[in-house]
């Protein structure tokens, strides 16, 4: 069988469009009276409540009291009330005041773009009611037609070209045409008389240029954070200090709903409390009851900030945000109008053209109907065109709108909310710890040879880009190590007091320490206070990691350990029981001033180095206290399988003592293999494992006592 050809599609389309666009219309009037006749409601409602206010607490006007109060030049308060009934029952008489309504308006490109970009060659506009959610207006404009570009005559097709201009442009023609020419808001006499829209444009004043009443505006919130975010980004502060000067933004207006001055003054009050000052704060700040003892909980360490050129940049940004306060009062939303361009982006892709013919109407018009009605638009269209739908396809579309609005629902509940905030919140700080271990993998103009100009200047020799590179641990930095190092990590980034050090990945790390080895010659010889139990095996194991070990083999020939060689040669010390400590060795041999710094990976090596010097240590006393690393690897592989064993060995803790159970540990021997020799040969055979010759001494113990103790112990966990 043949298939359809892409003509006789295109031929169908069209007539399937034209009822789409009936459609379409039909559930946009529908949708503008059933808007009216809940806005008439709501103001009756607040009529109402006016006259018998139900608490003593006072009222924060609504955003339709706020409309409703406003009088059109030569009425009064009584016109300009609209009763309920007629607004339900049949069309409004001409000579009566116009329905007020509030509606959203947003904008939306076929073709990605920036703000500093915008050439699609079409582009769509929503006009959203605020109380319904429903979309009461559609636009479109389209600077192509595929028929007018091969010389066609527009009057022989379905011309859609109906644009010239630039794509930006787009929205305030389209919102003129949805506003101020809008035919079916006269049929209704309605008006829009406030739009919540974003700041991205001068759609308000193209608006209030051709209306007849002054239009109000309202700002988006989303848009409003957006907006603050991008002026906070440049300043180079923490994530964390980002984040809590955006939530702070959207409490002040949350908090103050509807009231502009509250807003205003909520605003101005964030700065001076982040920094310290709070005369300005309200009872939400818990300053004036604790005093001295109140800590910041989102500002790093809990105290507050301190920098002035950051404090007067912060300052300026808010001021201009608090001089919209009557636009952000209100909280306004377009986040409808957002969704709307998804499902838009749903039947028209932004990486398809459709905008060349009549497709690109059809298939916003189809967004529409899906937004107003649901799936069960298609049903509507099959009975435009005369194709009753049957049984199963009604119920396969009810039930499909059903289960949309119940995810609705429960996606909009408090619990929900705070779900996906927090999901975001672990999200974010996952990526951003792994971005400061991982280093830079991803940049405009990045590359192999680019690379190292990002590392600090200051890194002109191989000694000082060894300690200069800081990696951020990948299991944090427990309150001990903090105090002692005075290294903390806030947001997935690492700081040395209250300053934010630049962080590499483990990867870069260890290949820039390779290469500077490498630079030292042939024999080399790593030392360390305290090497043998933490510096050389946390180091092996990151090579080992990072598949670098064999490579490091080569480089390095031992390893030395001067906490063992002070221990050799200053057996006086030793055995009046003195600490070895290098802190307390540094204060003793070199001074207490030359202690300071302790702790710091560069101020422990300079005082190593000073102590060697000063205790005498020659290069042959180092070479006779190094350990060759092939022996030290498979010691610490060793010790590995001894802490192995010696953890699955404590079910007999209770029984033996501590020194027992390393004996038994270190001599290869496990719960799974001393549960299998007690099964398959009983006591007799827990005897001969732990008294089994092993050049001429006992693997164990022969002490018939402490085995009897162990088999009694071995049993009762066997059984």
């Amino acid at each position: 069988m043949p298939s359809v050809s892409p003509s006789t599609l295109k031929s169908y389309e069209r007539i399937v469009g034209s009822a789409i666009e009936s459609v379409a219309d039909q559930s946009c009037e529908e949708a503008l009276v059933e808007e009216i006749a809940l806005t008439s409601d709501e103001n009756s409602k607040e009529i109402q409540n006016a006259k018998e206010p139900s608490s003593n607490e006072p009222n924060l006007p609504s955003p339709t009291s706020s409309l409703k109060n406003k009088q059109e030049p030569g009425t009064s308060p009584k016109e300009n009330t609209t009763s309920t009934s007629s607004t339900k029952t049949s069309k409004p008489n001409s000579k009566c005041s116009k329905h007020r309504l509030i509606g959203g308006l947003d904008n939306g490109w076929q073709r990605r773009g920036t703000g500093r970009s915008y050439n699609s060659s079409s582009g769509h506009t929503s006009m959203r009611a605020r109380q319904s959610g429903k979309m009461i207006g559609r636009a479109g404009r389209t600077k192509k037609c595929a028929k007018c570009a091969r010389e066609r005559n527009p009057t022989d097709h379905d011309c859609r070209l109906n644009y010239n201009k630039s794509s930006k442009s787009m929205e305030a023609d389209m919102a003129k045409e949805l506003i101020i020419d809008n035919s079916l808001l006269n049929k209704y006499n309605a008006m829009i008389s406030v739009l919540i829209m974003d700041d991205d444009s001068s759609t308000i004043c193209a608006l209030r240029r051709e209306a007849e009443e002054f239009i109000e505006k309202w700002s988006d919130m989303n848009h409003a954070k957006k907006n603050l975010t991008k002026k906070l980004i440049p300043l180079k502060m923490s994530q964390k200090v980002q984040d809590y000067f955006s939530n702070c933004f959207s409490i002040a207006i949350q908090q103050n709903r509807s009231n502009a001055d509250g807003v205003r003054a909520a605003l101005l009050s964030i700065v001076p409390h982040a920094f310290g000052e709070h005369n300005q704060c309200g009872k939400w700040c818990k300053y004036s009851e604790l005093g001295e003892k109140y800590v910041h909980v989102n500002l790093p360490h809990g105290k507050p900030l301190a920098d002035i050129n950051l404090r007067v940049k912060l300052s300026e940004i808010f001021s201009k945000f608090s001089n919209d306060a009557h636009k952000l009062a209100p909280c306004g939303s377009t986040q409808g109008n957002e969704s709307f361009n998804n499902v838009v982006a749903s039947k028209h892709p932004k990486h398809r053209h459709y905008a060349g013919s009549e497709s690109f109407v059809v298939r916003v018009a189809a967004a529409v109907c899906q937004w107003n009605l649901g799936t069960v638009y298609v049903v509507h269209v099959n009975l435009k065109l005369g194709l009753p739908p049957g049984h199963f396809a009604m119920q396969y579309r009810q039930t499909k709108d059903q289960k949309r609005k119940r995810k609705a629902v429960e996606a909009s509940t408090i619990q929900k909310k705070r779900k996906r905030v927090e999901l975001k919140r672990i999200r974010s700080s996952k990526d951003a710890g792994a971005e400061r271990k991982e280093g830079i993998t991803h940049e405009s103009d990045c590359s192999a040879e680019t690379l190292p100009e990002l590392l600090d200047n200051e890194m002109k020799t191989n000694s000082c880009l060894l300690h200069k590179l800081d990696i951020l641990p990948s299991r944090g930095i427990s309150k001990r190590i903090t105090d002692v190092t005075n290294l903390h990590i806030v947001g997935g980034e690492m700081f040395f007091g209250d300053t934010l050090l630049k962080t590499v990945s483990l990867r870069v790390a260890m290949e820039d320490f390779l290469s500077f080895l490498d630079t030292q010659g042939d024999q080399v010889i790593l030392m360390a206070h305290n090497g043998y139990k933490f510096d050389f095996p946390l180091m092996l194991r990151n090579l080992s990691r990072l598949n670098l070990l064999d490579e490091f083999k080569t480089i390095v020939t031992g390893f030395s350990d001067t906490l063992n060689i002070f221990r050799n040669i200053l057996p006086e010390r030793r055995k009046a029981k003195k600490s070895f400590s290098q802190t307390t060795l540094a204060v003793e041999y070199l001074g207490q001033e030359s202690a300071e710094g302790a702790h710091n990976a560069l101020a422990d090596v300079d005082i190593l180095q000073k102590l060697i010097s000063a205790i005498k240590i020659d290069h042959l006393t180092i070479y006779n206290h190094t350990q060759n690393i092939t022996d030290f690897i498979r010691n610490e592989a060793l010790k590995n399988v001894h802490t192995s064993n010696k953890i699955s060995l404590e079910f007999l803790k209770n029984c033996v003592s501590t020194n027992m159970l390393s004996r038994i540990a270190k001599a290869g021997i496990n719960r799974s293999l001393i549960i299998d020799v007690y099964k398959t040969k009983g006591p007799k055979g827990i005897e001969m494992l732990l008294s089994e010759d092993v050049r001429g001494r006992p693997r164990v113990t022969k002490h018939k006592k402490s085995i009897a103790i162990l088999t009694k112990a071995i049993s009762t966990s066997y059984n």
